[in-house]
C-alpha cells in the first residue's frame, strides 16, 4: 500500500504486481517518474491523471 505524501523522487512498482488501481498517484506531486513493470495487466481509470506522459 502507498501512503499518502511519502513518495519522492523516483517510484519503481514490484515486478509481478499486475495491477495500477484507479487513482493510484493522484495527489504525488514530488513522483518524478514511475517505472512500470512488464507484469502490470491492468491500469485504472484516472491512476495518472494530470500526469505528463514522455
Amino acid at each position: 500500500m502507498i501512503q499518502r505524501g511519502k513518495i519522492t523522487g523516483h517510484y519503481i512498482i514490484s515486478e509481478g504486481t499486475t495491477e495500477i488501481a484507479a487513482n493510484t498517484f493522484i495527489g504525488y506531486p514530488d513522483i518524478v517518474s514511475i517505472e512500470i513493470p512488464n507484469s502490470i495487466t491492468k491500469i485504472g481509470e484516472g491512476a495518472f491523471y494530470k500526469w505528463t506522459i514522455c
